[in-house]
């Protein structure tokens, strides 16, 4: 059975509804929806999730194996542990379509899905993180996983590696990991933000930084400052219309939330 999966709290409710929202617009069969919860959940919002994508279900992250690992600062600050995003290797699935919540979908993805791969995932730009080691490196946004890597096994691999330094993120683990078995996806299916422009084709876009459009306020409430630097700023301006606009449908489901 194939499946999509991902992570979730609280912070990134309303960039799951969007993102799930998008996503049954732009496939042709609803498959199950794998969430695992990483903080407690209200049912109010679980039922405005299985209102949007009526397939899901939810995982409630306990184990404490990840309670110990800490994230360099020197790179970035975050405010979980991404390591938990391992858990999804667990799932008892033949194959895994991962989706992080911050995507924008805009076109059909039925040939990602049915992508013939071991492990596949969207090359990644270069930066200055050094603890991206190999010559290339892809975004763990999007990943396609064969029933190859799907076990408790991969699982406690990861985190055995993820113990040998400090690293930005969980994705640079996963990229040593699966450096050998790694095939490249089309571009079209992870955009990242600073790389956005409206006139390639885009089937699903990323919206990396700690910023999310989903705040309110102002472009620099919503964007890092290496995405405003970086973009021009009418291409950025369009692509946070697209996001409002998505975000507007959605109106209905969040009224009267707590």
């Amino acid at each position: 059975m194939t499946v999509f999966a991902s992570t979730l709290n609280n912070k990134y409710f309303k960039g799951a509804c969007v993102t799930l929202n998008s996503l049954r617009r732009n496939i042709s069969k609803v498959l199950p929806y794998h969430i695992f919860l990483f903080e407690e959940m209200s049912e109010a919002y679980k039922r405005v999730l299985c209102r949007i994508y009526p397939e899901i279900i939810f995982h409630n992250i306990t184990n404490n194996c990840y309670d110990s690992y800490n994230i360099s600062n020197e790179f970035r600050d975050w405010n979980y542990n991404v390591y938990n995003r391992f858990e999804v290797f667990t799932l008892d699935v033949t194959r895994i379509i991962f989706l992080d919540f911050d995507l924008l979908l805009t076109n059909n993805i039925d040939e990602l899905i049915n992508q013939k791969c071991e492990f596949g995932a969207v090359e990644r730009f270069k930066d200055s993180f050094t603890d991206y080691v190999n010559a290339e490196n892809f975004d763990a946004g999007v990943m396609t996983i064969d029933k190859k890597f799907i076990s408790l096994n991969t699982r406690d691999c990861l985190l055995e590696l993820s113990k040998l330094r400090s690293w930005s993120s969980d994705e640079p683990v996963l990229n040593v990991f699966f450096n050998k078995h790694w095939t490249k996806l089309p571009g079209e299916y992870n955009v990242l933000t600073p790389l956005y422009s409206d006139t390639n084709k885009s089937s699903i876009i990323q919206f990396v930084g700690v910023k999310k459009p989903w705040y309110d306020g102002t472009l620099e409430n919503r964007y890092d400052s290496f995405i405003l630097l970086r973009n021009d700023i009418n291409k950025l301006m369009h692509l946070d219309r697209l996001y409002k606009k998505e975000l507007s449908l959605l109106d209905e489901h969040f009224r009267n939330l707590p």
